[in-house]
């Protein structure tokens, strides 16, 4: 949870010295084919690939809550071998890392990044209709690697990395299968100056009760076939609980109004089903990493009624949220069930503080619990 929470960082200002790493590679690997309909667009890959991070100082928070964390961007160009049918990428998007070994002249550090990619190819019924992964050309990335740093002077390191690089959009437009790219790169660090930055941590809220209600909306289609779009809403109730000033634990409940249960394909929807048709209720406990004007949401909920066993029996979800005021936030959310994403939601949401005081830390969460529930004070 703490790699994910990494992302936030790189949308956040800190007050610390972080030097600014420039890093450039050439990466080589391929495409796999993780659907046996995708066996024909498994091809070889090469990418050139740029980032630039800072490196936060041990006087920041953030140093002691994600284990020395460094933030920033990242950018590339993948070109597969197969033009016809698969094009080529390119990205963008917010990277984070954090060092899990340490020596004098080396490190190995855990490598994150989301944001958006565009392919100059995608699925077309009558001029590429090889391409059974990609439905749209604007995809969601996700990358998680590990990279292996070598200082080769003060100011100098080489670098050698592993990653494994995702598009895909969502189910916003079928089909949705994703590209998924397995990588190896090598390449040059370079330091460059000192950079100070501010910090974002409202102390305010690290002691205190939090209750959230929060609305969201998404769209998605279902087939390739039938390819028209499904309107999805939900409603969350939540309570959130501090872990430091940086974190937070939730938990709650989530109504989906989800009427892709009663989807038919080629068939127009049908009126006047009751409820029960297509609502799920669901038990949710989440985490959230907030600096801030933006927040890291992480989740998984257990469907508590769902009208069939169309899905699994749980989901989990990531998201953004950007703080316009300090009590409301608008999010976007990525619900998915294992590794099959359900849809993309976007929301409006409220918290508001109780007057209750708490400690902050997961085990005094704990304690909090088990007086509530058996009503001591």
């Amino acid at each position: 949870m703490k790699a994910l929470g990494l992302v936030i960082c790189s949308l956040c200002s800190f007050y610390a010295h972080a030097q600014l790493n420039f890093t450039a590679k050439v990466k080589g690997g391929f495409l796999i084919p993780h659907h046996s309909t995708m066996r024909s667009l498994m091809n070889h890959a090469q990418s050139l690939e740029v980032s630039a991070i800072y490196r936060i100082d041990s006087s920041h928070v953030a140093y002691r809550n994600l284990n020395k964390p460094s933030f920033g961007f990242t950018a590339g160009l993948i070109r597969n071998n197969n033009q016809i049918n698969n094009g080529n990428l390119v990205y963008l998007g917010l990277l984070a890392e954090k060092n899990i070994y340490e020596k004098k002249n080396r490190c190995i550090a855990l490598s994150m990044a989301s944001g958006l990619g565009y392919t100059t190819k995608t699925f077309d019924i009558e001029t590429n209709r090889a391409n059974i992964a990609m439905g749209a050309s604007i995809n969601g990335l996700l990358q998680i690697g590990v990279k292996h740093y070598w200082k080769i002077s003060q100011q100098t390191a080489f670098n050698a990395s592993i990653d494994l690089t995702h598009f895909s959009n969502g189910n916003i437009q079928m089909p949705n299968l994703g590209f998924n790219y397995l990588f190896l790169g090598l390449g040059l660090n370079r330091a460059i100056g000192q950079k100070t930055t501010s910090p974002a941590v409202d102390k305010e809220w690290n002691s205190a009760l939090v209750w959230e209600l929060g609305i969201n909306y998404g769209r998605r289609q279902i087939s390739i076939d039938d390819r028209k779009h499904i309107n999805m809403a939900s409603l969350g109730m939540n309570l959130v609980y501090p872990q430091s000033e940086i974190a937070r634990w939730r938990m709650g409940f989530n109504v989906f109004y989800d009427r892709s249960y009663v989807h038919t394909d080629l068939q127009a929807l049908p009126k006047g089903q009751s409820l029960e048709k297509f609502t799920e209720i669901a038990w949710v406990g989440g985490h959230e990493y907030r600096m801030g004007k933006v927040g890291f949401t992480s989740e998984l909920g257990i469907y508590l009624y769902r009208p069939s066993d169309k899905k699994r029996r749980y989901y989990e979800a990531i998201g953004l949220r950007f703080y316009p005021q300090s009590n409301l936030y608008l999010s976007t959310r990525l619900k998915v069930h294992l590794t099959s994403a359900d849809y993309i939601e976007f929301g409006i949401g409220y918290q508001l503080k109780s007057k209750s005081k708490v400690k902050p830390g997961f085990r005094n969460g704990l304690r909090w619990i088990e007086k509530t529930l058996t009503f001591q004070k």
